[in-house]
């Protein structure tokens, strides 16, 4: 047995690069660390012929073990690595440093600018697709624990109106909306225009925007586009997407507890996210797919629309809604054709006698 040596240790389970001690034997290597969970002492062997050949670049030694996920090593030791060599010499070194030290300057111009390169593109558009599908791939399941975790932490800082959310549930709780995920809606007591959606069902209802509504079916079509917006994660993609880089190593190794301590602690985002176009057209087609399917009025979504862009053009300010929910020409001009086209709608008694209800308690206050 040799005298241990400082390494960094990686499981590859997580992300987590833990302090160890490296010792060698005549069949094996140990490698012992402190597990960042337990704290306890943990001891990991490593057989000779399982050892991947060692990678050297820059002065820092990488060593790989296993099959995939591998486990890995990596420091800076030019001792370790001259004791190695006369130790074992069936573990292989790669001529990673000698190549750049036969290279001349243009040479490693040329590479440096190409990682360069290949870094911004991963920034700009690798990572964060690769964000966007893991999230994806995710099962439902975990929406929903994420975002009862963030809405109890958004719930300190809001003040709900109990009753007005009880009457806004029994509205939603008369539309099918054709969804796996429980929702619950809850209306907080609070001038701004604006809704929003959580994973998992959670939906966040303001009363300047209830206040603001003319039409029961503007109610409908409002709910309808949040509910889409659950149905397609579209939330937890695009706070993925925006919080990629900070992601990055938790993503590479499908940290799930990594990439939802990052989302967790970012959850202030979830009220102010500004959703791609594409993302809103996806939410406002479902949502009238959800009005045609419950005999609804589609023109709903035109009064809501309406709604928005008076509050904005009369100089109330940038609305919430709109700042997040980008109100185009587009928008509107397919929610006119799909309402024109609707034959199947009703006057929905039983929504208007719920909705009369929630006007009336907003008149009173």
């Amino acid at each position: 047995m040799t005298d241990g040596f400082a390494v960094i240790y990686y499981s590859g389970k997580n992300s987590i690069a833990n302090k160890a001690t490296l010792r060698f034997y005549a069949d094996r290597w140990t490698l012992t660390y402190t597990d960042y969970f337990t704290a306890e002492t943990v001891e990991v062997i490593w057989k000779l012929d399982q050892i991947h050949p060692a990678r050297v670049l820059a002065g820092v030694t990488l060593f790989k073990y296993g099959e995939f996920p591998h486990q890995s090593i990596e420091y800076s030791n030019d001792i370790l690595n001259v004791k190695i060599r006369a130790h074992y010499p069936t573990v292989e070194f790669d001529k990673t440093d000698m190549f750049i030290e036969t290279m001349n300057w243009k040479r490693i111009s040329i590479v440096i600018a190409t990682v360069a390169a290949f870094v911004v593109c991963s920034y700009l558009y690798f990572i964060p697709f690769l964000a966007v599908q893991v999230v994806q791939n995710m099962p439902a399941s975990y929406d929903e624990e994420l975002g009862e975790y963030v809405f109890e932490q958004m719930a300190e800082k809001l003040e709900i109106d109990s009753f007005e959310t009880v009457l806004v549930n029994e509205y939603a709780e008369k539309i099918n909306f054709n969804t796996e995920y429980p929702i619950q809606i809850h209306v907080v007591k609070d001038a701004t225009v604006n809704a929003f959606a959580l994973p998992g069902g959670h939906i966040v209802v303001f009363e300047g925007i209830l206040s603001k509504m003319q039409h029961k079916e503007e109610l409908a079509a409002l709910l309808a586009h949040e509910v889409s917006h659950v149905n397609h994660r579209h939330s937890i993609k695009a706070i993925a997407k925006s919080l990629s880089s900070y992601l990055f190593l938790s993503i590479i190794t499908s940290d799930v507890n990594g990439i939802t301590s990052v989302i967790v602690s970012n959850a202030d985002m979830f009220n102010s996210l500004t959703y791609s176009r594409s993302l809103e057209e996806e939410a406002d087609t479902e949502g009238l797919k959800v009005l045609y399917d419950n005999k609804i009025d589609q023109r709903g979504f035109i009064y809501l629309f309406e709604t928005l862009q008076k509050e904005s053009d009369d100089g109330i300010g940038a609305i919430e809604l709109i700042s997040t929910h980008p109100l185009t020409e587009d928008r509107i001009a397919k929610a006119k054709e799909a309402s024109a086209k609707q034959k199947n709608y009703q006057d929905r008694q039983d929504l208007g006698e719920t909705w009369d209800k929630i006007k009336s308690r907003l008149s009173f206050q």
